[in-house]
């Protein structure tokens, strides 16, 4: 597709909106067969909730009653893997309790009982079932008193979602636990009668085997799925055996490795790779300041350490100069990438002088693509460019280095100005690509891969991204001729492919997306004067039908079941609503209202 400015390559390849505001008919959108189960929670309050299942023709099944739901989150969660699907996704709306997706559809939702005497976590199957997978009594209050949630307020899960690690609080039990998706009795991986102190943020899956790092000064590995933890044996730092260990954990795509900083502190330590076995390399032998993973629930802007698919290599940062003492006055601080063998073998300097001079600022978002290191890199200004590096790794062999969005420097040395102000980067599902949304002086979305270098926007800057399977499109909700554009976009060798199958007229404000796992449909909810409105379009086969939800009606939550089905949530006066319909408007099962309502499936 020509990249153009956008509006050329709108009017010569898109096309163009309505000039009445008002959309042309919409071809007949495909359809499929009768929905499975809605489950939702509802009630009178927030503290006393029942889930129930509805199916059309038949009362309503109750699955678990007098529940409230909790916010918890997801550890190792960085924003770069947001679109993936073919991963567990911590889902957070606004006003909605939070839940863990698991690649086959399901749901994973944090629970206690309105009488406090269990608190727990169940899962929500695609067909509608309820299984608990944890429930335990409450701890002790510290006036003796109880009701005091004993689970920590994140949970792990396994890269394909097969697995989920909790744990309590190390001031009560401080047992670790693992629990099967699929059900059945939660699986205790601490027997010992002394409290482990598991770090929350450090729950991480590899292959056959759960890490986690305890009180900031320990790592542990436990066998899947029987235990028990035990700790792992690091090399020294310097000459010492690690007293600190950062309380996140990178792992490689296939599970091979992990990847930690920890030493004496946290400006006198090292990177450690460590095999899913639990064999430990220290791969830096270097103590300095070494930034960890940065990733939820401490910073989401990572990763900031990476480990190469096959976990063969390791990519990391290193605090070059302690704030305040950078030369010729400059008074943050300076990151330098390195490249390594995951062995410590060989490694490679990415940002030497010879590419940036005379100084960098903060580095984030590193990530493989391939045989390529990506990353983002700011000057003093604070201002970004995403660069790539190749390095083989070989003796003799330095990294080449180029910029891949071309805002500043085109060729090295790199200068301090760029124009990117990054306002998130996500990883495209099945390809070698980022987006990057830049909030800078030339706003929008940049498409940013190994190959395809460029300083244009692909879109304005979009307000709302969804993804559907891996490999299936990004949908994305921009501003577009006075109101906004609902466009595809599609990995194509490397290359962005932009397709628009609708638009959204001014008079509404676009307010949530999501997309069909399938990858055919993508439904947008927008509000107006005239009340909520839902838009689904087929971004496979072209179409688009409009749903209205009532004048006043303020839409809270839209999702895709099986079959290519809408699910949604809103409200309507004092009373909330739940609906699922079908994608060509058909209203398939409504549920009755309550004052309290939450879409679960």
């Amino acid at each position: 597709m020509n990249l153009a400015p956008l509006a050329a390559l709108l009017a010569a390849q898109l096309p163009q909106a309505p000039s009445t505001g008002s959309l042309p008919a919409a071809p007949k959108l495909r359809t499929g067969p009768a929905p499975v189960a809605l489950v939702t929670a509802s009630g009178t309050s927030d503290e006393h909730l029942t889930i129930r299942s509805e199916r059309p023709g038949q009362p309503s099944a109750v699955l678990i009653s007098s529940v409230e739901l909790l916010h918890f989150e997801l550890a190792g969660r960085v924003a770069l893997h947001e679109l993936d699907r073919s991963r567990p996704q911590l889902i957070a709306r606004a006003g909605q309790p939070t839940y863990l997706e698991l690649p086959d559809g399901s749901r994973v939702f944090h629970y206690k009982r309105s009488d406090e005497s269990g608190f727990g976590f169940f899962k929500v199957t695609v067909s509608g079932t309820l299984q608990i997978l944890a429930e335990l009594p409450p701890e002790p209050g510290d006036d003796g008193s109880s009701g005091d949630n004993p689970w920590l307020p994140a949970i792990g899960a396994s890269r394909d979602g097969k697995w989920l690690a909790a744990a309590t609080d190390g001031d009560a039990t401080g047992d670790l636990y693992l629990l099967s998706a699929s059900g059945g009795a939660p699986v205790l991986l601490t027997p010992e009668p002394e409290p482990a102190d598991i770090d929350e943020s450090s729950f991480t899956f590899a292959s056959g085997a759960l890490f986690v790092t305890m009180d900031s000064d320990a790592v542990a590995r436990a066998p899947i799925p029987t235990g028990p933890l035990a700790p792992v044996a690091l090399p020294p730092s310097g000459d010492e055996t690690p007293e600190w260990v950062a309380p996140e954990i990178a792992v490689s795509e296939d599970g091979s490795a992990i990847a930690l900083v920890a030493g004496e502190g946290i400006d006198q330590a090292d990177v450690y790779v460590v095999s899913a076995a639990g064999s430990a390399v220290n791969v830096t032998q270097d103590p300095s300041r070494y930034r960890p993973l940065s990733a939820a629930p401490l910073f989401q802007w990572g990763p900031r350490l990476a480990l190469s698919d096959d976990g063969s290599r390791v990519a990391y940062l290193r605090a070059q100069y302690p704030a305040g003492t950078y030369p010729l006055g400059y008074t943050g601080e300076e990151d330098e990438l390195y490249l390594a063998t995951s062995t410590g073998s060989q490694k490679s300097l990415v940002t030497g002088d010879a590419w940036f001079h005379p100084w960098i600022g903060t580095g984030i978002t590193v990530g493989f693509q391939g045989a390529f290191l990506q990353f983002g890199f700011a000057g003093i200004t604070g201002k970004f460019d995403y660069y790539t590096a190749y390095a083989p790794l070989q003796a003799g062999y330095e990294a080449t280095v180029w910029s891949s969005t071309l805002t500043g420097s085109g060729v090295p040395q790199f200068q301090d100005v760029a124009t990117m102000v990054p306002a998130a980067v996500r990883h495209v599902p099945g390809a070698p690509a980022w987006i990057a949304l830049d909030g800078g002086s030339a706003p929008g979305l940049r498409y940013v891969t190994p190959t395809f270098l460029t300083n244009a926007t692909i879109l304005p800057l979009p307000t709302h991204i969804a993804a559907a399977s891996a490999g299936g499109p990004i949908v994305l909700v921009a501003p577009f001729a006075g109101g906004h554009g609902i466009f595809a976009l599609r990995d194509s060798a490397s290359r962005p492919d932009v397709s628009y199958p609708a638009w959204i007229s001014p008079a509404e404000t676009p307010s949530a997306i999501s997309t069909a796992p399938t990858g055919s449909f993508a439904a947008v909810s927008s509000s107006s004067a005239a009340g909520a409105m839902l838009h689904v379009v087929d971004i496979t086969a072209g179409g688009e039908a409009n749903i209205s939800l009532g004048l006043g009606s303020d839409l809270e939550s839209v999702s895709f079941a099986a079959a290519n089905q809408i699910r949604v949530a809103f409200r309507l006066g004092a009373l909330r609503h739940a609906a699922a319909f079908s994608p060509m408007g058909q209203n398939l099962l409504q549920p009755a209202p309550a004052p309290v309502l939450y879409l679960l499936r």
